[in-house]
């Protein structure tokens, strides 16, 4: 009888390893699973008309058409919607709430282009706001991310590290294509 014990004991210990890394894959997967909807969910969010009228609205202009003062009301809530989506990108991305690799991939020359274009708008923000804001500092992260990769995927090799993210953006800017939309 002991025996018979000692094999159902041991048989039972491997059941339970067995379950225990059952279940850990299962956790594995729902993750996968969830990052991926996450990114879904990202892409559907950050690719509607509306968005990319907005987009061709800041890559038609050039960066000092694009400061407060040359902006009216529209042309502002149009310019502060793409920094505060891109804020919001950097931010999930930096709190895990998205997956970095994956969502650099996909949208990483609509930020460098955007940082680009608005780079001189933030700064002026800034200025505006004094030096306690830190006014669009996670899309200052994300462009600096973005650019990283950019110039990675081209085999640059700056040292990018050290740099600021004007000086980032500078190194092998990304163009703009002749885009004509109506001014309002």
């Amino acid at each position: 009888m002991p025996q018979t014990m000692s094999v159902a004991q041991e048989l039972a210990g491997w059941a339970a390893v067995i379950g225990i890394f059952l279940l850990a894959y299962q956790i594995h997967l729902q993750i996968k699973y969830q990052r991926n909807q996450a990114v879904a969910k990202l892409f559907d969010d950050m690719v509607t008309p509306e968005f990319q009228k907005k987009l061709r609205f800041v890559y038609s202009r050039t960066p000092e058409d694009l400061i407060l003062s040359k902006l009216d009301e529209s042309q502002r809530e149009i310019v502060d919607e793409i920094t505060a989506r891109f804020e919001a990108l950097g931010f999930r991305i930096r709190k895990k709430v998205v997956p970095k690799k994956e969502s650099i991939e996909i949208f990483w020359d609509w930020v460098i282009r955007c940082a680009q274009q608005l780079r001189l708008y933030i700064k002026d923000q800034r200025r505006r706001r004094g030096p306690s804001d830190f006014y669009r500092n996670d899309f200052d992260w994300l462009a600096r991310e973005c650019k990283l990769f950019h110039l990675e995927r081209l085999g640059h090799k700056v040292s990018t590290m050290d740099m600021e993210l004007d000086e980032l953006l500078k190194v092998k800017p990304l163009s703009f294509f002749n885009i004509e939309i109506p001014r309002d």
